[in-house]
């Protein structure tokens, strides 16, 4: 528990030169006192190595976490011996806490710092007895997470799809109270989960112009298939102001859509997807509301060890939405080359990857059935 640390970080303002210098510090609780050697060590790093304010509070924190776990195992930070900081790393960082390669690589760079500056003014003798290495089969896992993290892998995509019960599942935890707000923070969801649309594309002042969707519905009435749904144009990313690549909006959104522009909030404006004024939102609306979903969901208890324990975003929506769209329309090449060009994807490589994940989640459904 945090509250139970000895050793917390508290912004202070010490003396330099004339005037003062605001850093961050470290305390002892027990003693109500500055931590001097840590906290020395921060200063001398904003005076002499320029470090900036904000990245010397990341180094208090990293420290005193370190210096905590010292303190719980009645240790000292000058006396500890290359063995103890291996199985702070392994044991506490890796093992307990979890972390990724990056976050365990920046915990060992603040130490590093730390004890060759506590070293160089002899305040410490062992600083340069620390190798700061872990075993190769912990280092072998860290890298191959780390890949698994920064790739669209199979494996990792398993952990951002959502399947239609999860989907209607976290529908039902919108964060809003009026009517206006709660359809329009479903169709956001909806627009990305149905439509493969990204969440800046969502808000965007270049899509969803309301005159726009009401000519994509008179058209999709004239030829007698809005029973179905209806194609609209939208530009996404790219240079040069971004490519423009066509999505379809099926009959279950397009229905949403249709009693959505009756509410009277939409007169003044030209967006589909905009405040209850009718201004436009930001270019974060669309992510921190699914963030927004996300934590309802968990906060009332009715979710899956998935949304508890993953890092799924509003992105996860997209990634769902092509993978549902291959299971659902099979793997022949007219299907293929539709996925590519509704994601918009310029090399059919990326579209692949869904295609195979699809046929990994086809793969254990069959599996079940058999069961």
């Amino acid at each position: 528990d945090r509250k139970m640390d000895m050793y917390q970080v508290a912004k202070v303002r010490v003396p330099y030169g004339a005037s003062t210098l605001q850093v961050w510090a470290i305390f002892d609780r027990e003693t109500k006192q500055i931590s001097l050697e840590p906290t020395t060590f921060l200063v001398s790093r904003i005076i002499y190595n320029g470090l900036q304010n904000e990245t010397a509070r990341g180094n208090a924190y990293l420290l005193t976490s370190f210096l905590n776990t010292l303190k719980k195992n009645s240790k000292r930070w000058d006396k500890i011996t290359d063995s103890e900081m291996r199985k702070y790393l392994e044991g506490v960082l890796f093992k307990h806490r979890n972390l990724t390669a990056q976050s365990i690589h920046n915990h060992i760079s603040v130490l590093k710092t730390f004890y060759s500056w506590a070293h160089a003014r002899h305040l410490c003798e062992n600083a340069d007895v620390f190798s700061f290495n872990m075993s190769n089969e912990i280092l072998e896992e860290l890298e191959l997470a780390n890949a698994d993290k920064n790739s669209k892998t199979p494996n990792n995509l398993s952990t951002k799809w959502i399947s239609k019960p999860e989907f209607d599942n976290l529908l039902n935890h919108n964060p809003a109270r009026n009517l206006f707000e709660i359809q329009r923070n479903e169709i956001i969801l909806l627009l990305g989960y149905l439509c493969g649309c990204r969440a800046q594309e969502v808000t965007s002042k270049h899509n969803f112009k309301i005159k726009d969707i009401n000519l994509a519905i008179k058209r999709a009435d004239f030829k007698n298939s809005l029973n179905e749904g209806f194609e609209l144009k939208i530009i996404g990313k790219g240079s040069s102001g971004g490519k423009v690549r066509t999505i379809w909006v099926p009959d279950e959104l397009s229905q949403k859509i249709q009693l959505f522009l009756k509410n009277p909030k939409l007169s003044s404006s030209k967006h589909l997807i905009c405040s209850k004024q009718g201004n436009p939102l930001n270019k974060q609306f669309a992510s921190t509301l699914f963030s927004n979903f996300k934590r309802n969901l968990v906060i009332n208890g009715d979710s899956t060890e998935k949304w508890r324990n993953s890092n799924r975003s509003f992105h996860a929506l997209r990634h769902s939405y092509a993978t549902n769209f291959v299971i659902d329309k099979g793997e022949d090449e007219a299907a293929k080359e539709l996925l590519r060009t509704r994601m918009g994807h310029e090399n059919f490589e990326t579209t692949r990857i869904y295609i195979t994940f699809a046929a990994i989640i086809q793969q254990k459904t069959k599996m079940q059935e058999t069961d």
